[in-house]
């Protein structure tokens, strides 16, 4: 189980609700997906964000596709994974009570 959280760029004069009914709303299943065209400056802010993240989380691994840049982590607290097409970032984090008590995962507690 994780906490999915979005992240996405207001469109101008309207609130987030707003924007992202708009966005829901031209949403075609059956459309073809624009690759992702990053701007320099959404690269920058994207390699920013890896900086810190190394520097706060540790390694983790990255790769991109034509939809989106994809960052994940599988740790012991479990698999998180960002994603960011330049306007939108998506983060999957894991729930905390979904994992087994440690004690379960690593046989008995020790003293």
């Amino acid at each position: 189980m994780t906490y999915d959280i979005m992240f996405l760029r207001v469109l101008p004069g309207r609130a987030f609700d707003e924007t992202l009914e708009e966005i829901n709303s031209a949403y075609d299943p059956d459309a073809e997906l624009k690759p992702m065209n990053l701007t320099g400056e959404q690269r920058a802010d994207w390699d920013r964000l890896m900086q810190r993240i190394l520097r706060k989380v540790g390694p983790v691994t990255t790769e991109e596709f034509p939809y989106s840049l994809t960052l994940w982590r599988d740790g012991p607290a479990g698999h998180l994974q960002l994603d960011y097409d330049g306007d939108s970032a998506n983060i999957e984090i894991p729930y905390p009570g979904a994992l087994p008590d440690r004690r379960d995962r690593d046989g008995p507690a020790r003293r």
